[in-house]
């Protein structure tokens, strides 16, 4: 990856940022899962219910899309974003429902889908 340049009012405008005058240590805290840890199925589910609340009209989805695919992100993770939208990750449910895979139960312990 090339580097990032900014300009001297881009500069200007990141110093300008205050900081907090407490001391409070840093700490990570992904407030949108009841334990409050990250996971990528309950980022997952945040992505697609924000994109689902936030995309209302066509000229939003139009824009969407276009910042999407304009965006300096790598392309494996807009192809990604795209695929979620369409519901059309590889996941179980998905193989199964496209007749790619025949197995109806888990992964992991072959009981069923909901075997949780």
């Amino acid at each position: 990856m090339g580097k990032l340049h900014f300009t001297f009012s881009e500069i200007n405008l990141i110093l300008s940022i205050p900081l907090s005058l407490r001391d409070v240590g840093d700490r990570v805290i992904w407030h949108f899962e009841r334990e409050r840890r990250f996971s990528v199925r309950g980022a997952y589910h945040f992505a697609r219910s924000e994109l689902v609340r936030r995309l209302a009209s066509n000229s939003q989805v139009e824009f969407f899309w276009r910042t999407l695919w304009k965006a300096c992100i790598l392309g494996k993770v807009k192809i990604c974003v795209w695929r979620s939208c369409y519901d059309a990750l590889p996941t179980h449910t998905n193989l199964l429902k496209r007749k790619v895979i025949q197995e109806d139960g888990c992964i992991s312990c072959g009981q069923g889908l909901k075997c949780r």
